[in-house]
């Protein structure tokens, strides 16, 4: 894990190095990030709460930004490209009425038997735009809010388990995940959309902190392992999704 989270830092970094070099008219910007992820997938019952805020982990993000060097007259002076490596790790069980503690039957007891884990290596480009303009080192000092949209590829690998025993018989495995619904290890690349909202504070003339709130939603419903029939179990209706809330420092040096 933490070999990952070391390589990320390290391509952001040589990736910022190159731009010095290479691209004079452009103003450079490094950082990390790091937050807490709540990813929302086939674990669980659906629109449960605590479902959600019990289903997280963590992610921690790289990240590089180029804007153009121009005199704030145009339109380039809203927006900055954003590059990012980041790397998430979260774990999985099952929560909501279906477990618990009340409900004793067959399917509460597999349910509550199983357990999950999803990691993602992931790259990512968003545009991000300043309505009140962008922060280059001749800004003001303050709270720069932003807005942003863009796409990911995800390098993801995912373990379920169940301490009843393997997840391929009925013993241990709900029905709904039988006969093709389950992947008790998986691994495999899918893009993503991704948005989010957020603000930078200025600390000092070449530096700033960071807050973002992001959206991430995946092309794929097998991310975490388990994709029941669409058409036999109408709750399994949207494809696996990931938010986090990141804090971050960022260095202009350029």
């Amino acid at each position: 894990m933490y070999k990952k989270i070391f390589i990320t830092i390290v391509l952001v970094f040589t990736t910022a190095s190159l731009n010095a070099q290479f691209f004079d008219r452009l103003y450079g910007e490094i950082g990390i990030t790091a937050g807490v992820a709540n990813f929302k997938s086939d674990f669980g019952e659906r629109g449960s709460f605590q479902n959600y805020i019990q289903n997280n982990g963590f992610i921690v993000t790289g990240v590089y930004f180029l804007s153009f060097d121009n005199n704030y007259s145009n339109l380039t002076d809203y927006f900055k490209l954003r590059l990012e490596l980041s790397y998430m790790n979260c774990d999985l069980k099952h929560y909501g009425k279906w477990v618990d503690e009340s409900n004793q039957g067959v399917l509460a007891t597999q349910l509550s038997a199983m357990k999950g884990n999803v990691q993602a290596e992931t790259f990512g480009v968003q545009l991000e735009y300043y309505p009140f303009g962008q922060d280059d080192n001749t800004r003001e000092d303050g709270l720069i809010p932003y807005v942003s949209f863009g796409g990911q590829i995800s390098n993801y690998s995912t373990n379920i388990s169940s301490s009843l025993g393997s997840l391929d018989t009925p013993i241990s495995t709900p029905i709904k995940y039988l006969n093709g619904g389950i992947r008790p290890k998986s691994n495999g690349i899918v893009p993503s959309l991704s948005t989010s909202i957020g603000s930078r504070y200025k600390l000092t003339t070449y530096t700033s902190l960071v807050l973002d709130l992001r959206l991430q939603c995946y092309f794929s419903d097998w991310v975490d392992g388990m994709n029941p029939n669409k058409t036999l179990y109408p709750e399994n209706k949207s494809n696996d999704w990931l938010t986090s809330f990141n804090v971050g420092y960022i260095w202009y040096f350029k």
